[in-house]
């Protein structure tokens, strides 16, 4: 492997754990939401079409820990422009050093607390099969997830398209959530949403 090759790579690695660290800790981005902001559930939906788009789209609920009933739920979707950066890494220009700051788009929106009551109520009902009758691996290139949080640990679970049976339940409820928060953020004040500036 050629320097310009070990470069990229190095360059390829911190640009991804920057943005896969992120995508985990969406509070880290401005406006920062400091701890009093608790995250209650995240999902994703991860496209990596090798012939077109590679973006990935987190949505968070944070809720506010201190018991202050006029406080509404957060409701936070941040868009990892990969296509770009992995076209900024092929093509890094005439910069003398390689900026790894990922290209992220952040909306933020509020959500009503009895929605999020609700969807609490349905992710502490809900039943995760551990095994399922799997017949090989996924031949689609987009993952779906979703992790429930609680006071004492997480549950995470992902997908592709070929989804066993035995997970339909949660993979419709977190499409319907999917379409749930893009209408709220599309709703919401467009003024709230803007590229972040790290």
């Amino acid at each position: 492997m050629g320097d310009n090759a070990r470069t990229m790579q190095a360059n390829r690695n911190r640009l991804f754990a920057n943005g896969d660290w992120l995508l985990a800790h969406t509070n880290e981005l401005e406006p920062r939401l400091d701890l009093a902001w608790a995250p209650v559930l995240r999902l994703w939906e991860d496209v990596a079409n090798p012939f077109g788009e590679i973006r990935t789209t987190d949505w968070t609920i944070f809720r506010f820990t201190w018991p202050d009933e006029e406080v509404q739920p957060w409701l936070r979707e941040v868009v990892w422009d990969r296509s770009s950066d992995l076209g900024r890494l092929i093509n890094p220009g005439t910069e003398t050093e390689f900026d790894d700051t990922p290209s992220l788009n952040l909306r933020d929106c509020l959500l009503t607390r009895s929605s999020v009551a609700a969807i609490q109520e349905w992710a502490a009902q809900l039943a995760i099969p551990v095994g399922c009758r799997c017949d090989g691996a996924s031949s689609h290139a987009t993952r779906y997830g979703i992790e429930i949080r609680f006071f004492s640990g997480s549950t995470r679970l992902e997908w592709t398209d070929d989804v066993p049976l035995e997970w339909d339940d949660i993979v419709h409820k977190a499409q319907q959530l999917r379409n749930y928060f893009r209408k709220s953020l599309d709703y919401c004040n467009p003024d709230m949403a803007r590229v972040v500036q790290m």
